[in-house]
């Protein structure tokens, strides 16, 4: 199996660690809110996972290393909303980056399947 996971083992066992309390589909905006989680601080901690500028992930198309991993996590653990994440990441529309979440969440359930066949207890 490949190789996936980008960052380190440190960065992996946190974003582990993030998901280990999940709550069921209906608490997570509740969760979001409760969370004192900030879109900057999970885009800084991103950005230092991939040694990047967190200023790089501004802007139409950006190709950095990140950018949508950041986009998700601040979008799963954190208050913020499309609107505010689009301006964030410095995007026109105030739902763009709903693309860069879907992307992340297809990586994810596509790696997911690929466990399950793997690893039979899943």
């Amino acid at each position: 199996m490949q190789n996936w996971v980008y960052g380190g083992e440190d960065y992996l066992k946190r974003m582990l660690h993030l998901t280990a309390g999940e709550e069921a589909p209906k608490h997570r905006r509740r969760v979001r809110r409760c969370s004192g989680v900030t879109p900057d601080e999970v885009i800084n901690a991103t950005a230092q996972e991939y040694s990047v500028s967190p200023e790089e992930y501004c802007g139409f198309r950006s190709g950095t290393g990140g950018r949508d991993v950041a986009a998700y996590l601040c979008r799963r653990y954190t208050s913020a909303t499309l609107a505010e994440l689009s301006i964030r990441f410095g995007l026109r529309h105030p739902d763009s980056s709903s693309d860069m979440v879907k992307r992340v969440k297809k990586l994810i359930e596509s790696k997911r399947q690929t466990l399950c066949i793997l690893l039979p207890i899943c």
